[in-house]
């Protein structure tokens, strides 16, 4: 294929920057950068974090690793670890706000390859709506990430409905991505709580929204689920058998859970050519849109290669590479 362009909207950045202002202030929390030789880890508080590659906090780094893969456009969003839904709102609203400018600030010096996903305090509903606000009608970012959970509360909680309305008056785009997986206490060992955990969690937090009826409440809600939805695309068969034999399942749908893969979007980050394959057919590949997880070391560096190579026409690869990603974000 000649003249791809190429969207990815799972990318993560950390910037260092966007802490120093209030560093002293919250000392305790503030994240910190620990560089090695090649590498660097993230301190916050007792915790730290990684390791992560130059790319992950170094836009020229960054840059060049992009140029590298044949990405031409990223959406950058905070890496998960700096939600800081666990802290008090004043605190967990200075650390969003903070984030969210230092991105704006870099999609404005490099427009033509990066748009921002911004943060909130999820923590608190209200809070979160008005950062979601200042977001995307001052910052111009195109949407939101959030997390599968806050706190233990899933994403079908009606404590979110208005944050989720106002996501849909916005037309923003919900980006939604693991964290903290509620599996993570049982399996602590080989890596679990990632490798097992977060596509269990991010299938819970759809499966929740599904039941709830959060996709027929609101309809034009733009939604897109990091890693290829978890479990949930293979596994929406077992959901519709529970919707036909169990009464509990109809409270608040009237419509089979498979009926709502088509209200959302999936990243491509399922990294075996034979899982891409079965998510596309699953969900159509209107419903697929380019990610990387970029450039973390579960990222996927060879998706580009991998979407090109499944031999789909040129039409749907570059629907799945750009036009269908830039569309959800009105990004020409």
């Amino acid at each position: 294929m000649e003249n791809i362009k190429t969207l990815d909207i799972h990318s993560h950045i950390f910037i260092p920057e966007a802490f120093s202002s209030i560093s002293d202030k919250y000392s305790i929390n503030a994240p910190r950068l620990i560089e090695t030789s090649n590498k660097a880890f993230i301190k916050i508080g007792n915790d730290v974090y990684g390791p992560f590659p130059p790319a992950f906090y170094s836009i020229k780094d960054r840059l060049e690793k992009m140029k590298r893969k044949g990405i031409e456009l990223q959406l950058l969003s905070v890496h998960p670890n700096t939600f800081f839904y666990n802290l008090e709102i004043e605190e967990a609203k200075e650390f969003s706000r903070s984030q969210n400018d230092a991105i704006s600030e870099i999609v404005n010096q490099y427009p033509e390859h990066f748009r921002g996903l911004a943060a909130v305090p999820l923590q608190d509903v209200q809070e979160a709506i008005k950062e979601m606000e200042r977001a995307i009608l001052k910052l111009h970012m195109v949407g939101v990430e959030i997390g599968t959970n806050v706190n233990r509360k899933y994403l079908g909680d009606p404590i979110f409905k208005p944050f989720f309305k106002k996501a849909e008056e916005l037309n923003a785009c919900i980006f939604i991505h693991p964290t903290n997986p509620v599996t993570s206490e049982r399996f602590t060992s080989h890596y679990l709580p990632v490798l097992v955990g977060n596509p269990c969690d991010t299938t819970l937090a759809i499966a929740s929204m599904i039941f709830r009826g959060i996709f027929d409440e609101f309809p034009r809600l733009k939604v897109c689920v990091a890693h290829g939805g978890g479990f949930l695309p293979y596994q929406i068969g077992r959901l519709d058998k529970g919707f036909l034999v169990r009464d509990e399942t109809k409270k608040y749908i009237k419509n089979p859970p498979s009926f709502y893969l088509k209200r959302m979007f999936f990243d491509t980050v399922v990294y075996d050519v034979s899982a891409l394959k079965f998510l596309i057919s699953q969900v159509g590949p209107e419903n697929v849109v380019l990610g990387t997880d970029f450039p973390t070391d579960m990222g996927d560096e060879n998706m580009i290669r991998k979407i090109i190579d499944l031999g789909l026409p040129d039409s749907i690869t570059r629907k799945i590479l750009y036009e269908n990603a830039s569309q959800i974000l009105g990004i020409q």
